[in-house]
């Protein structure tokens, strides 16, 4: 009878969240339509507004991404373009992060020099300050209502541990590595010093790099005045906006407008001849989100390099990696294939905002490494976490009861505490993943443990700081990536080409589901490279 009751309901909850799914994916399909009302012979102004920005590039049957990378080419044929006489980006709808900031800095000088570049906004933050900072011309609207609020930083992390012990859960966090910090809130009171002294660290030379690009785009100083507060809620500044405007007036009556996402790339004559004639390409592939089985996974990464692989037309491989790491064993898997499928051919990484832990470990491996000064890489260490659910079983009154034969069968017994056998075998077994770690980056960076070891320990750098210590070869963008390994394999034709993720609705549909559970998995193995986002 109660199953007669139950099949229903179930029935009709599992309909439910599909046809959400269905609607989510329908909704953003519908933002990717047309926007513009103009063709594109016509257009004088482009808009750089609300889109759906991603490091990697995804074609399937429902939709498809709009990738960095074809941003970045869109801008480059837009400053050639004579019709085009003004670039708008608004501020409320979108801006760079630090490292894309990095990324299209000399793109934007380029615009500059042929093109009227301006910015709007209401609210102005460090990371939409430093995008408007691209612009000639930075305008607020003409509101009280418009305002910078622009101020130092301040990293704030709940710690559980209390909580935790008083609802009866335990977590054991199993690391190698005193910086290794994740999972630190769960076992602690309170931060420890370790990561106040990396995110210290980090936060200065991102407000310093902050700082610095005020002073370079605008000609002030204002350390200062950041520091004080004085740039909180501020309606205007000297220096800092140009003007008040009415945006409805600057936008949407502008008979000329066209959205980024409308404009196409219109090749000429010779870029067609050269597309035709060159056989010879370099591919990109993008390395994007967190390592793990429903993410950033071997299947899908292998998926990309096996279509190309076999191509004798492929000269060179590009990895974009913006990961802050996850599971090693997947980490491993990656490395050990891109090793074996693309054996014989150069290949360079470009991190991105973050390329730390299993990130770095796949990176490390590469001919060449580049990073943005403001991309977060290292924390080449291990961290394992491990929660406990029996006292909060006891307080509610659930008692677990059975059998058991042989000892260590308790792992991954989420009812049960580890026991010190089964602890101590974890334990080894993280320190000899931290070795094939500390190995894998000895060999490629020509290091030796004893001088690894002061900048390993789950350690945080910048690039620059990354730079500094050996860890990658060179401060540069993508577009610097690719112009090295011209010059590494000595051809002056060739392609570049960004392998997309294919999928269909089916892999949609199972992606929207694998985002809305929690990757259990990152919690109870003791394969786990991560860093947080700091």
């Amino acid at each position: 009878m109660l199953n007669l009751i139950l099949i229903p309901i179930i029935t009709i909850i599992l309909i439910s969240i599909l046809a959400f799914i269905v609607f989510v994916i329908a909704l953003s399909n519908l933002k990717n339509k047309k926007r513009s009302k103009i063709k594109q012979k016509k257009a004088k102004t482009i808009l750089i507004s609300e889109m759906d920005l991603t490091y990697d590039s995804k074609k399937s049957t429902i939709k498809e991404t709009f990738s960095f990378l074809k941003l970045k080419n869109k801008l480059k044929a837009i400053s050639k373009d004579e019709k085009i006489e003004r670039i708008i980006i608004d501020l409320d709808n979108f801006s760079f992060s630090f490292t894309e900031f990095e990324e299209v800095e000399e793109i934007f000088k380029t615009l500059r020099e042929t093109k009227e570049v301006i910015s709007i906004g209401s609210i102005f933050t460090k990371e939409m300050y430093l995008t408007a900072l691209l612009t000639s011309k930075i305008y607020k609207l003409n509101t009280k209502n418009s305002y910078l609020m622009i101020n130092g930083y301040n990293k704030v992390l709940p710690y559980y541990k209390k909580l935790l012990d008083k609802i009866g859960i335990n977590v054991k966090i199993l690391n190698v590595g005193d910086y290794k910090s994740y999972g630190e809130n769960y076992k602690l009171e309170s931060m420890s010093d370790n990561l106040k002294e990396s995110i210290k660290n980090l936060s200065d030379q991102k407000l310093n790099f902050f700082i610095d690009k005020v002073k370079e785009y605008r000609g002030i100083d204002i350390r200062n005045d950041l520091v004080e507060g004085n740039l909180f809620l501020k309606d205007n500044f000297e220096n800092l906006i140009d003007k008040s405007v009415n945006k409805y007036e600057f936008i949407e009556k502008d008979e000329n407008l066209m959205d980024i996402l409308d404009y196409e790339v219109k090749l000429n004559r010779k870029t067609k001849k050269f597309i035709k004639k060159t056989k010879d390409y370099i591919a990109v592939i993008t390395l994007d989100g967190t390592i793990s089985e429903n993410e950033l996974s071997f299947d899908k990464v292998y998926d990309k390099v096996s279509r190309i692989s076999d191509d004798e037309n492929l000269k060179g491989v590009i990895l974009e990696i913006n990961s802050p790491g996850g599971s090693a064993y997947e980490s491993s898997l990656i490395t050990t294939m891109l090793r074996k499928e693309l054996k014989g051919l150069p290949i360079f990484v470009s991190m991105k905002d973050v390329c730390a832990s299993g990130g770095y470990f796949i990176a490390s491996s590469a001919t060449k490494i580049f990073a943005n000064k403001n991309t977060l890489t290292g924390s080449i260490g291990v961290v394992s976490m491990y929660p406990n659910f029996s006292e909060l079983a006891k307080k509610v009154g659930v008692n677990f009861d059975g059998v058991k034969n042989g000892e260590t069968t308790e792992y991954l017994d989420l009812t049960q505490d580890l026991s010190e056998k089964t602890e101590n075998i974890l334990l080894n077994e993280i320190k000899e993943i931290y070795k094939e770690f500390k190995l894998n980056v000895m060999r490629s960076r020509i290091m030796t443990d004893q001088r690894l070891e002061k900048i390993a320990g789950g350690r945080v750098f910048t690039g620059v700081e990354a730079f500094e210590n050996g860890l990658v070869d060179r401060i540069g963008s993508l577009e610097d990536a690719v112009n090295e390994m011209k010059k590494y394999l000595k051809l002056d034709k060739v392609k570049l080409i960004q392998i997309s993720e294919e999928t269909d609705f089916k892999d949609d549909i199972k992606n929207k589901i694998s985002n809305l559970v929690i990757d259990t998995k990152l919690l109870n193995t003791p394969l786990t490279l991560y860093v947080d986002m700091l």
